[in-house]
């Protein structure tokens, strides 16, 4: 979800596709390794791209959607402007996300009443 929320428009698919392949590769690592090596050392192995990334956490940047859905309007450009670059002009995205946020906040919650109408039962089911 990170991912999708910090990268720009044109390669959001991309990046979100990145990710789920390298879950597979990992997966997929570790069936190869799994033959050639004990399963606890397996584990061990397992645990420190963890424990590398970890530290990393403390560094990135909140999402500048999330600060935006927060109301967080100073930060959320702060940040977007870290990711971004400081020589990149982000007003267009800015406003984009603007309108998203607020377009998401005006949508009304479902009631289970109005999902037991006709027309929703058949896909429902």
């Amino acid at each position: 979800v990170y991912i999708a929320e910090i990268s720009p428009q044109s390669t959001r698919g991309a990046l979100g596709s990145v990710n789920q392949l390298s879950i597979t590769l990992g997966i997929f690592l570790a069936y190869v390794l799994g033959m050639f090596v004990p399963w606890r050392l397996l584990a061990v192995l397992g645990t420190l791209p963890c424990t590398l990334l970890i530290p990393g956490l403390f560094f990135i940047p909140e999402s500048p959607r999330w600060l935006a859905k927060m109301n967080l309007m100073d930060d959320f450009e702060t940040s977007l402007q870290v990711l971004r670059g400081f020589e990149t002009d982000i007003t267009a995205e800015v406003n984009d996300i603007k309108r998203a946020v607020e377009s998401a906040n005006k949508k009304a919650t479902v009631r289970f009443q109005e999902l037991n109408q006709k027309k929703y039962r058949t896909p429902l089911l």
